[in-house]
This record gives C-alpha cells, sequence and structure tokens, in this order.
C-alpha cells in the first residue's frame, strides 16, 4: 500500500513487519500463520459485565443500532430484567468473575434509568457480595433528575451520558418520542451536576459523542469548545455512525472518501489547539498510532477478543452475550445455565474459518481487528464489507502520514 502526501512525499506500508518506509516498494505477499484454535473451557479475564437492564427507551435517536435499520440487532420493546432475576445476576458474576472481588458492573438500555428502582436494588445487594465492586451507568441524561444524580454520587458511579453536542447537532438525531429535540433538557440536567458536585463531574462524568456528519466535525468541535456548559469537558469517546451492511450498501470509493477526510487534516494542521479534533484523530488512527512494529515470529493469535475478552453482557431477557454492541443474535448462555462453551467454541471455529479465509492474505490483517459482530452480516455482502474495510484503511494510512509530516502523531 502505498500513498502520497500534500507534501509531495511517497510512503509504503510494508505488511510483513508492519512497518512504514519513505518511497514506493513493492509490496510483499502476505501470508500470516495463525495457531490452532484450542476447546475454549472458561474466560481468564473477565471483570467486567454489561447489564441490559431494559430494552425501553425514552428516545428515537435516528441513528441507534436498536432503531430496526441494523441487521440481526433487536429492536425497542418492553423486555426489562425484573426484580426476581437480581439474584441470579449475582450469582452468575459470582461464578464467572475472574478477579474476585471487585467486578466492575455497567448498567445499560435502551435507557437504564427507566429502571432506576431496579439499579437501586441490584446495588444495594451486590455491594454486600461485592463491597468493592465499581458501578457505572450509560444513560442518554433525559432523566437525570437531582435526586438520581445524588444517589450516583453517594455511590460513588461513572456515568455516561450520550451527548452530540449543542443544540443544532445535538437535536439533528437525538429526539424524544415525540421527534422533539432533547439538548436542552439534558443540559439542564448535566449543569445540575456541574454546579452541585464540580469534582464528580471532573472525574466520574464521561461525555459520548457519536458524529452523524464527520464533515462537520471542525464546526462542531468549535460550537462544542464555545458552550459554557460543555467547553470543559472533552468528549471521552467520538465514534462515527455505523455503517448498515445489506444489499444496499455501496463499494466505498476511496477519492471520495479523501475528499471528506483530507480536509479534517487540513484543519487539524491548522487548528492544532482543538482538543476536540485532536482527540477524533488519537480514537480514529489507534490501530495506526500503536500497531506493533517487527516481523511475524511463528503463529499469531486469532486477531479477535475471544477468549480473551474482559467484558460479558447480560442481556434484558437473562441471555449472554460477549458484548452490547454485537448482534442479539449471537448469545452463549444465560445468567441461569451460565456460558455455554460449546456455543462459544462455535462462534470461534466460525470467527476463525472467516478469518483463515478472508483476512490471512490481506493486506490490511494487522491493522484490522475482527469483531465477531462480522458474522452477522450476510455472505453476499462480505466482498463489499472487505473493500470497504481495505479503502478505510489507505484513507486512514494517508491521514495518519499527513499528520507525522506536521509532527501531529
Amino acid at each position: 500500500m502505498t500513498i502520497t502526501t500534500t507534501n509531495g512525499f511517497t510512503y509504503s506500508y510494508n505488511p510483513i513487519d508492519n512497518a512504514i518506509v519513505e518511497g514506493c516498494i513493492p509490496g510483499e505477499a502476505i501470508k500470516i500463520p495463525f495457531e490452532d484454535a484450542n476447546p475454549i473451557t472458561h474466560f481468564p479475564s473477565i471483570d467486567s459485565f454489561t447489564i441490559g437492564v431494559t430494552e425501553q427507551c425514552n428516545m428515537r435517536c435516528s441513528y441507534c443500532c436498536y432503531s430496526g435499520i441494523y441487521n440481526k440487532h433487536r429492536e425497542h420493546s418492553s423486555a426489562r430484567l425484573r426484580e426476581a432475576n437480581i439474584e441470579a445476576c449475582i450469582e452468575f458474576i459470582e461464578r464467572t468473575v475472574a478477579n474476585g472481588d471487585n467486578p466492575s458492573i455497567d448498567f445499560y438500555g435502551g435507557e437504564s434509568l427507566l429502571e432506576f428502582g431496579w439499579v437501586q436494588s441490584f446495588v444495594a445487594k451486590c455491594s454486600k457480595r461485592f463491597p468493592k465492586a465499581k458501578y457505572e451507568l450509560s444513560t442518554n441524561g433525559l432523566i437525570l433528575t437531582p435526586q438520581i444524580v445524588d444517589w450516583l454520587v453517594e455511590h460513588l458511579f461513572n456515568v455516561f451520558i450520550s451527548i452530540d453536542g449543542p443544540d443544532q447537532y445535538h437535536d439533528s438525531c437525538r429526539k424524544d418520542r415525540n421527534h422533539s429535540g432533547t439538548f436542552q433538557r439534558i443540559a439542564t440536567n448535566i449543569a445540575h451536576i456541574k454546579e452541585s458536585y464540580p469534582l464528580f463531574w471532573k472525574d466520574n462524568v464521561h461525555l459520548m459523542m457519536t458524529i452523524p456528519d464527520i464533515a462537520k466535525l471542525p464546526e462542531l468541535s468549535e460550537a462544542w469548545m464555545y458552550h459554557p456548559i460543555l467547553k470543559d469537558k472533552i468528549p471521552f469517546r467520538m465514534s462515527e455512525v455505523a455503517t448498515i451492511y445489506d444489499v444496499t450498501t455501496p463499494l466505498a470509493d476511496l477519492e471520495s472518501e479523501l475528499n471528506l477526510y483530507l480536509p479534517l487534516v487540513a484543519y487539524r494542521i491548522a487548528n492544532s489547539e482543538n482538543i476536540i479534533v485532536e482527540t477524533f484523530f488519537k480514537t480514529w488512527l489507534g490501530e495506526w498510532i500503536e500497531r506493533p512494529i517487527g516481523r511475524i515470529e511463528g503463529k499469531e493469535a486469532y486477531p479477535t477478543c475471544v477468549p480473551n475478552n474482559r467484558k460479558l453482557y447480560i442481556d434484558s431477557k437473562e441471555k449472554i452475550g460477549i458484548c452490547e454492541r454485537i448482534s442479539d443474535e449471537i448469545r452463549i448462555g444465560s445468567i441461569e445455565d451460565g456460558i455455554n462453551f460449546s456455543e462459544v467454541d462455535r462462534i470461534v471455529g466460525t470467527l476463525s474459518a472467516f478469518i483463515d479465509r478472508r483476512c490471512s492474505t490481506c493486506e490490511i490483517a494487522r491493522v484490522c481487528d475482527i469483531c465477531p459482530d462480522v458474522l452477522s452480516i450476510p455472505d453476499e455482502i462480505l466482498d463489499v464489507y472487505c473493500h470497504n474495510q481495505k479503502i478505510l484503511q489507505q484513507v486512514k494510512f494517508r491521514c495518519f502520514c499527513e499528520l507525522a509530516e506536521a509532527n501531529l502523531i
């Protein structure tokens, strides 16, 4: 893979040693030998549990993965965990956690605060079993009342609030069930936290930004940095809207993608003090920034999370998933019956076969992590998926080199 930067310098990426060199070099064929997949009998690293307390939500965000537009992902429903499920959840955590007495537990939805009473009951019972447990809660912030905030502060929660920027940016996609904007109501709630609990706001509140239109990142970042409530809080995570893969998904075009991202690179270079755009590129280019340099020695582990994942997901129907982001059709047990490792082996075997078939000779294999959710993509769409991943990494390679030349990587 070879690119030429705006300054006229040419760089090549060699997947054999994962290095970038100046000049144009002939590409070497890559063939990654993977380790034989052994039967999985336990998860040795589990220390975190995400609990989907409900599938209900009081918002209807246009890009939501539960809106019905994503293949094999659930839609909003009335499903929720019951008080009677609390003991079974805690007992499952006891049987599964790898670090003994210090699990991290994240309450998730839907909108988790619609079941705030359940969350309170769970924490009361779980804290007796796990006095050192750490608690987190993901919320859209719409019903984050002062009374709820008081309780979250008392119990030292980390709170993750989804907010996409000031009014016009946030409200373009994040609407309530009546299709009305939600920013002002959420801003009022987080302003209360900032004013009443400044240290909690600083250390325990984390804002999660989704960017529906990446071309607007410069203006969005400037609006964020001058907003009276948001300006002192850098987004904890920034992400683009995930691509929907179905028969209508187009093949990505390299020139079109470069025309989208290179202006952002130019803005970053011209506005090096813009911490929002800096944060975006550090995250977006993470696989290039952090890639290990060196030739492959011996066989490689398959580039996927299982079986060394640190987290499991308990959904609102008492089933166990590898992660809350993975298709709802991929489940590996229940809180009552525990983990079905035969099903884990089947999923890992299917994923390993996919990687052997499509990734072992691919030039981007060493900068492309494969999520088990790829198994939810229809077979007839996989060529489109792989093509688009290659285009994406070409664009990231170009952006990485442009920023490295400017000493911004």
